[in-house]
């Protein structure tokens, strides 16, 4: 009959690991040191089940972080290299951080993430820690 139609259709792409984005206040402990900071999560617009905290361990210039969503719901952070983060004249206040997790635990409002924080270089600065980071909504 010649009839021509047009229609709009809006496709949004889910990432699985939604749930964890948002701006979160952090309890971060270290040996010797606790930290309060604000944390925003983002999820990854290519990668599914990927999220980028936005200064992950409230260390300057540490934007690179990242984690993956498991298929138990829970985060892992794999070993990845945060190069010159900190701030600060010292030798040792700028540095080379390598960082991953080895627990997650979820919580209500949020949760807690286990990591590993090594500084490889400079090398008189070298050192490894355990932090424990408790992530709230």
């Amino acid at each position: 009959a010649g009839n021509e139609g047009t229609a709009i259709r809006t496709i949004r792409v889910k990432n699985d690991a939604e749930n964890f984005a948002g701006t979160y206040s952090v309890h971060d402990t270290v040996p010797g040191a606790v930290f309060h900071y604000d944390q925003t999560i983002t999820v990854n617009n290519i990668e599914n089940n990927r999220i980028h905290f936005s200064r992950f361990g409230d260390y300057a210039n540490n934007t690179t972080i990242f984690a993956h969503k498991l298929g138990s719901g829970a985060l892992e952070i794999p070993l990845q290299t945060a190069i010159d983060i900190g701030s600060g004249t010292g030798t040792c206040d700028i540095a080379t951080h390598q960082f991953s997790s080895s627990a997650f635990t979820a919580l209500t409002n949020g949760f807690i993430i286990v990591y590993t924080d090594a500084i490889s270089s400079p090398g008189s600065c070298a050192a490894t820690t355990t932090g424990t980071a408790t992530y709230t909504k």
